[in-house]
């Protein structure tokens, strides 16, 4: 015998499944919400990391430009001279002013002047190649380097790279040490691995 159930109590069931589901939707709909929330500061970090690593990726390349200009080297030597000395653990700034002053006291040496000048007649290198124009600061750095490695003693090679380079010569020993070679070597390194900014990219 089939018994009637009370409307009331149909009502009630109803009623207390109803809003059981009202519950785990609005918790899911909390939960969505969050998530949302939580992507979207996600999302405006991302935004605000990649702005800020292009403002100083903008910057940077800005200031190698800038370099190359005020001390007449190509942007190339610039960055692959750097690469060279961040392996040797000295940081880009510090090899632009060593690159800096370099390049000045080359300058001087062309007048057969300057600190750099002497040390370049104990070397045996010509700032003049054999048609008679300037040797690149490139072309010297090279043999200045070999000059290096045919000094007699750390403190010969220390006393060298300062007057090529002043204080930051001593950071710069290490760059130095293996010759042109070494040096050579470094600059194929940082183009195989695509670090090279080319100055039609820079400008």
């Amino acid at each position: 015998k089939i018994m009637a159930v009370p409307i009331t109590a149909v009502l009630q069931l109803s009623t207390t499944a109803f809003s059981g589901g009202l519950k785990v939707a609005g918790a899911g709909l909390r939960l969505f919400t969050g998530l949302v929330k939580a992507a979207a500061i996600a999302v405006a970090g991302l935004s605000a990391g990649l702005a800020l690593l292009t403002a100083r990726q903008i910057a940077f390349v800005d200031r190698l430009g800038k370099i190359s200009d005020t001390v007449g080297l190509s942007t190339d030597l610039i960055q692959k001279f750097g690469f060279a000395a961040e392996i040797a653990g000295v940081s880009f700034d510090q090899s632009s002013v060593a690159l800096r002053r370099f390049s000045r006291r080359l300058g001087e040496a062309q007048r057969s002047t300057g600190e750099l000048f002497p040390a370049l007649k104990k070397l045996g290198i010509e700032t003049r190649n054999s048609n008679g124009q300037f040797k690149s600061a490139e072309e010297i750095l090279f043999e200045f380097a070999d000059g290096i490695t045919t000094a007699r003693n750390e403190s010969e090679q220390l006393s060298l790279a300062f007057k090529a380079f002043d204080s930051e010569g001593a950071e710069l020993v290490e760059t130095l040490k293996d010759g042109s070679a070494g040096l050579r070597e470094f600059f194929k390194e940082a183009e195989d691995l695509g670090f090279i900014l080319t100055a039609s990219s820079i400008r």
